[in-house]
């Protein structure tokens, strides 16, 4: 019995170290911070041009004193199709209610909540390319849903392959 447990400790930790070492070119992640004064990139998200399609993990934590609704878009050009799908908790606890997300638009925002988005996106040709954020302008943007306050700006960098991303590493 015991080394029955040990094979399968031995066997999962080597998936889990390969795994680590695995990246895939078509997904990144972002952090921010939304808040009423336009919000903070903590971790710009960098892609690897030309490929098919791209995943963006982008999470926020909600500073204050900011609550309500917010609508989230992707913006920039060349244009791209994308869909956003929230992450919630695969076992809700209940310790915490959970704001609703419907057609873009997180709806029952509190401070101190924290916003996980996924983002898959299909390029327009120019991203295909191998363009960076600045020069195609592309960046998930969360707006007060009321009005179009700018609560959080994450620009969305697309390198060609083998270019650094920021602090001299690649993502």
């Amino acid at each position: 019995m015991r080394g029955k447990k040990t094979v399968f400790f031995l066997t999962a930790t080597a998936l889990a170290l390969l795994g680590a070492t695995t990246r895939f070119e078509d997904a990144a992640h972002s952090m921010g911070l939304l808040s009423l004064r336009g919000g903070k990139v903590r971790h710009p998200p960098v892609f690897t041009a030309g490929k098919d399609r791209y995943t963006l993990i982008a999470t926020a934590t909600v500073l204050p004193p900011f609550s309500g609704d917010v609508r989230v878009l992707l913006e920039g050009g060349p244009a791209m199709e994308y869909a956003l799908y929230n992450s919630q908790p695969g076992f809700d606890l209940g310790l915490r209610p959970h704001p609703t997300f419907q057609e873009g638009v997180y709806h029952g925002i509190k401070p101190g909540d924290r916003l996980a988005l996924w983002v898959v996106m299909k390029p327009g040709e120019g991203v295909a390319e191998g363009h960076s954020c600045e020069k195609t302008g592309v960046s998930l943007a969360f707006y007060e849903a009321s009005g179009r306050k700018e609560l959080l700006r994450i620009p969305i960098d697309f390198r060609k392959d083998g270019e650094r991303g920021h602090a001299g590493e690649s993502h």
